[in-house]
């Protein structure tokens, strides 16, 4: 079991390496169907107008599917049935007979991008150079129209290919990705390879920037909450309270806000960011940030957490901080938990079909956390022994729920966990008689786990072994229980 398996499992890589062969004859040409050719060459040009065609909306290009049929001498089923499915688990075209692809030149010499699709669905993410790289560093996006390549999607029996030629092409404008700027052209190929007969079609699409046109948003209302929350060091969520979703629903005529408008965050001037976001980080003057130093909390609709509200989450100190001083050397600027703690604001908006906002303003006051200091009404003695791995799992850690229940009023899963600290925590590092950290405990799916603490590439794992000592404790309101842990960690099995 991975410690961060959730946080990976949404990224999408690549399965292979790029292949560099020489450019076809005739480079530059755009010849007709040949059947008799080896390559067909597609261009599509396209203009965009930025703040229309961004957030996702994107243009359309129709791919020209009759030139491609006649090329490969096929028909549409007997295509659409070579090109496969796309198996989302495993990374991989599966029963295909047609590779797709991305690919773009250097040097003058075609090098072909042999990887899974970046974008949700048969397509790519690419940067500035149309080269593919992942969402966080896309600069535009194309992807097919139609979920037909999904594996995992059925179709039903009124499907048709209607859909099947169209791609959409679009920027992504975020808060951390270049942004694309009125007179940029951009440039980049897909292709579709026939290994049997070695054919191959090259799409190029040209994109254009032609101008830039903001969307303007219409508030209907604008709601306020305060709210008083603890400070906590450890991503807790904190549900927000004080807003009015039916009010919000019935001015935006929705049904559910959350599931059928856009959220934006706005800046503190109330300027509306020109992308929506679920996940927005604030910082202290009440504008939109980046996860880091200087964000103070995140302001967030997780469906993971809750699917009929916001969640909060408090951005953890940094006691290793560093800035740079006039002279332009790093020195030390530790923080503590009161550097997050005061009075921040924060604003978000719904955004229905019709531009039509109802904007909700948070005024959020963060104290100091203080120490638990409620009753022990039960200590737990546990004791583990196992083998040295980089999987982060040694152990899960069984407490009897009834007995647990019975002490504290909730069982282990719903209850507080606190370090030895008594603070709020949901990983925690134990150490060896000499401070070397052995052991970490997380919560991670219900489950309570003590993991050896993996090593990285070329450290010797020897250094991770011994046996670690610590103690955390499970509380809810003024009772809890106390968890004593000793684990013994051997040196790792032999391959």
């Amino acid at each position: 079991m991975k410690k961060y398996l959730v946080m990976l499992a949404a990224a999408v890589m690549a399965f292979a390496a790029c292949e560099k062969k020489e450019g076809p004859a005739g480079d530059g040409q755009e010849p007709g169907p040949d059947t008799n050719a080896s390559e067909l060459y597609l261009t599509y040009d396209l203009d965009f107008q930025l703040g229309v065609h961004t957030g996702y909306a994107g243009v359309t290009a129709t791919i020209e599917g009759a030139k491609i049929l006649e090329f490969f001498g096929m028909t549409e089923e007997e295509f659409f049935t070579a090109m496969g499915k796309f198996d989302f688990e495993g990374k991989a075209f599966v029963d295909n007979t047609l590779d797709f692809g991305s690919c773009y030149k250097e040097y003058g010499d075609w090098v072909y991008e042999w990887k899974a699709p970046t974008s949700s669905n048969v397509g790519y993410w690419m940067n500035a150079d149309g080269i593919v790289c992942e969402w966080a560093d896309g600069m535009f996006f194309t992807e097919s129209q139609c979920w037909y390549f999904r594996s995992d999607v059925e179709m039903d029996e009124e499907f048709s290919y209607d859909l099947m030629w169209d791609f959409t092409v679009g920027f992504h404008e975020g808060n951390y990705t270049p942004n694309a700027k009125v007179g940029d052209k951009f440039s980049f190929t897909h292709f579709i390879f026939e290994e049997e007969t070695g054919k191959t079609v090259y799409m190029t699409f040209n994109l254009n920037v032609i101008d830039y046109v903001p969307r303007t948003f219409s508030v209907l209302e604008t709601q306020t909450s305060e709210m008083t929350v603890e400070y906590n060091n450890a991503y807790l969520p904190i549900a927000v309270t004080g807003f009015d979703y039916a009010s919000a629903a019935s001015k935006l005529g929705v049904t559910d806000p959350f599931k059928e408008c856009e959220i934006y965050p706005l800046a503190a001037d109330g300027t509306f960011a020109k992308v929506p976001s679920v996940d927005n980080w604030f910082g202290a003057d009440g504008n939109i940030s980046g996860w880091g130093d200087n964000a103070i909390f995140d302001f967030k609709y997780d469906t993971g957490v809750a699917e009929d509200n916001f969640t909060l989450f408090c951005m953890p100190f940094n006691p290793n901080k560093v800035e740079v001083d006039e002279e332009g050397n790093e020195v030390p600027a530790p923080q503590t938990a009161a550097d997050k703690c005061g009075t921040f604001t924060a604003s978000v908006a719904f955004v229905n079909e019709s531009d039509q906002a109802v904007v909700l303003k948070l005024v959020l006051t963060v104290q100091e956390p203080q120490a638990w200091n409620g009753e022990i009404v039960k200590t737990y003695d546990l004791s583990y022994e196992f083998a040295h791995n980089n999987d982060w799992f040694g152990a899960e850690i069984q407490l009897d729920a009834d007995e647990v229940t019975a002490a504290i009023g909730v069982a282990p899963a719903s209850a507080k966990m606190l370090g030895t600290d008594k603070f709020a925590a949901t990983d925690l590092y134990f150490a060896n008689a000499e401070g070397v950290d052995l052991l970490n405990i997380y919560f991670y799916e219900g489950q309570y786990i003590a993991s050896p603490i993996a090593v990285g590439e070329g450290e010797d794992a020897a250094t991770r072994c011994g046996t670690a000592t610590g103690t955390f404790y499970l509380v809810n309101e003024n009772k809890g229980v106390q968890v004593n842990v000793t684990a013994t960690i051997t040196a790792p099995s032999a391959e």
